[in-house]
């Protein structure tokens, strides 16, 4: 795991009401490189408050670009069996192309199975990756 992304979310644990508010969870992704093209982590971590659904994600692309923060997602969907969330990221790839990339995840709650698309405004590409989420508790 990412040293950084260790801290964040250690800082967020320490927190009594962070631990006690938050649902974490370490989703690794099993899609390799070759397809998804570095823009989907290899580890993602998704913190959920229950009381207000707020949900925020941060994991090694969030944290070079985000200052070392999470960053807050939108619930697009919320059903018995998955929650599906977004959030939107600005990057500079390797040749310093900037864009704006939208990912989507769904995360089916039976199996812990998340499912993420990341497509770059302004590009055809779509990238995905599939993995799995466990509870995290530091």
């Amino acid at each position: 795991m990412n040293g950084m992304i260790g801290a964040v979310l250690a800082c967020l644990l320490a927190g009594a009401s962070a631990a006690a508010a938050q649902d974490v969870s370490k989703c690794v992704m099993q899609t390799g490189m070759s397809i998804q093209k570095g823009w989907i982590a290899p580890e993602i971590f998704v913190m959920r408050d229950p009381a207000s659904g707020k949900i925020e994600v941060i994991d090694g692309i969030v944290a070079a670009f985000n200052k070392d923060k999470p960053i807050e997602a939108r619930l697009i969907s919320e059903k018995d069996i998955s929650r599906t969330f977004g959030w939107s990221l600005f990057l500079i790839n390797g040749a310093g192309q900037r864009t704006k990339m939208q990912y989507q995840a769904a995360l089916f709650l039976g199996t812990g199975e998340l499912h993420v698309t990341a497509r770059p405004i302004g590009f055809r590409d779509v990238f995905s990756a599939t993995g799995k989420c466990k509870p995290y508790t530091g």
